[in-house]
């Protein structure tokens, strides 16, 4: 599957400049068409036409009303695009967290890691068809016990671990960690996209990256690193499988 990547930029310069990265690499195989739109006028205008499973990536120097107004229009038409927030200046990070409309990715323009990060949000973009058409209530993770509620993107939530603090543990989405009252044993029932892969840990599948079986390593889509218990091996790996088959997942195993 490839995809149409819209660039949008109140910055025309900027948007070109970004659009130059599209013309070689690795990301060439995920890419079916690039489209520089650069008014919000022309951002609506687009989105007009429901497109499907696409990549916006929004250019801006500031967090200003232009890169908040483009990202809501997205959001309107479809809340589990992915949407990269490229800065040409350093910009507050809680600000975008706070605005409401993620998931998000954040970077500069001038990261080393420019490229690896553009076909690491082309590859999540691979997930989308899979968790809008199996997941139920709009691909939402709804939990809830005597101490906490949690409504969270589905896509948000990368893995799940027991917490420094005792009878608590983290959960680890695409922006934070936070510490909550509850069991990994509570966690697990709670979504069909998760998996038990150690005493310690809870994953969502759709977000692990790579199975390595020598280090016995799972690499998630956040960079992170997840041990699995060795007897658990078998069970993760027929879980990929499944989920690679039958549910249009990427993930890959060495």
């Amino acid at each position: 599957m490839k995809f149409d990547v819209c660039i949008c930029s109140e910055d025309f310069a900027s948007g070109e400049c970004f659009c130059q990265k599209f013309n070689g690499g690795p990301e060439l195989s995920l890419v079916k068409r690039v489209c520089h739109l650069s008014s919000l006028k022309r951002v609506a205008r687009y989105l007009t036409q429901k497109p499907n499973y696409q990549v916006y990536f929004v250019v801006f120097a500031h967090w200003d009303t232009y890169a908040l107004k483009v990202c809501r229009l997205i959001r309107a038409v479809d809340k589990f695009a992915v949407i990269s927030l490229v800065t040409t200046q350093p910009v507050n990070a809680m600000a975008i967290i706070q605005s409401r409309v993620y998931p998000l990715n954040t970077y500069s323009i001038g990261d080393s890691d420019l490229n690896r990060r553009i076909v690491t949000d082309l590859k999540a973009s691979l997930r989308l068809p899979m968790i809008r058409s199996s997941q139920k209530n709009g691909g939402w993770f709804f939990f809830e016990n005597k101490s906490i509620s949690l409504q969270l993107p589905l896509l948000d939530v990368n893995y799940f671990q027991t917490a420094d603090e005792p009878h608590k543990i983290d959960v680890v989405t695409n922006f934070s960690k936070r510490a909550v009252t509850a069991k990994l044993s509570e966690i697990v029932v709670a979504n069909p996209s998760f998996i038990r892969v150690h005493r310690s840990f809870v994953v969502n599948v759709p977000n692990i990256e790579v199975m390595d079986r020598s280090l016995q390593m799972l690499m998630m889509n956040n960079g992170d690193q997840i041990p699995v218990a060795r007897r658990m091996m078998a069970e993760v790996g027929a879980r990929i499988r499944s989920f690679n088959a039958g549910e249009g997942g990427v993930i890959g195993v060495q």
